[in-house]
C-alpha cells in the first residue's frame, strides 16, 4: 500500500500524539499514585517509545 507524503506526515503526527498520551497518562501519572506499579510504568515508557520511534520512521519515508 502506498501513501502520499501528506498521509505519511499525518500518520506520523498521530503516532507521535499517541506516544505522548501513553507517556503522560501511563508513565508520568503512575509516579503520582500512592502505589506505583513498576510493570505499568515500564509498559507506558515502552509504548511511548514505540509510538515515537514509529513516528520518526514514518516521517523519514
Amino acid at each position: 500500500m502506498f501513501f502520499s507524503d501528506a498521509k505519511l506526515e499525518k500518520l506520523s503526527d498521530i503516532s507521535s500524539d499517541i506516544g505522548q498520551i501513553f507517556f503522560a497518562s501511563v508513565f508520568i501519572s503512575s509516579f503520582f499514585n500512592t502505589s506505583a506499579n513498576w510493570t505499568v510504568i515500564i509498559l507506558g515508557l515502552v509504548l511511548s517509545l514505540i509510538f515515537w520511534s514509529s513516528s520518526l520512521l514514518l516521517i523519514k519515508k
